[in-house]
């Protein structure tokens, strides 16, 4: 993985516990794909992804599973993991969807959130704010996430 390729800090992967550690640099990667930084035929490995990331190779090899199911990345005898071709427009429709089940969540979390709930939903809303400001596709990513663990409450 070339370094030039890479814009991503350690810092927005820090605030992650080791046990979402494998899904933030899922989203990383895959965002990294979305948006060009990494091209078809770009090749990927373990031991660069971990260093950069300044993890063990555990959640990388983790993440970079979860990629090769969804057909981001494949194995190429003797390259090794490169960077699949890949149908953009597919990927977008693919975020349509998943903003449209985030709306469906929002809703249904809204008819039954307590006074605690509420209140912790201004906290991430806050957080948020604080994130899109700062151009964290992390601290994103967990916003959506607890508004999915809301719905689950209310």
């Amino acid at each position: 993985m070339e370094t030039s390729h890479y814009q991503y800090s350690t810092e927005q992967i820090e605030h992650y516990s080791s046990k979402h550690l494998r899904e933030a640099i899922f989203f990383v990667i895959k965002n990294a794909i979305i948006e060009g930084i990494f091209l078809p035929g770009d090749r990927l490995t373990e031991d660069d992804i971990a260093q950069r990331f300044n993890c063990s190779r555990t959640p990388v090899r983790e993440a970079l599973r979860k990629l090769e199911q969804e057909n981001l990345l494949q194995v190429k005898p003797g390259i090794g993991m490169v960077i699949s071709n890949v149908d953009i427009e597919l990927l977008h429709q693919e975020l349509e969807i998943s903003k449209m089940l985030e709306n469906h969540s929002i809703q249904k979390a809204c008819e039954g959130i307590t006074e605690e709930e509420l209140k912790k939903l201004e906290w991430a809303t806050d957080k948020l704010q604080q994130a899109i400001n700062n151009n964290d596709r992390i601290a994103n990513i967990e916003f959506h996430r607890y508004i999915r663990t809301v719905q689950g409450h209310g």
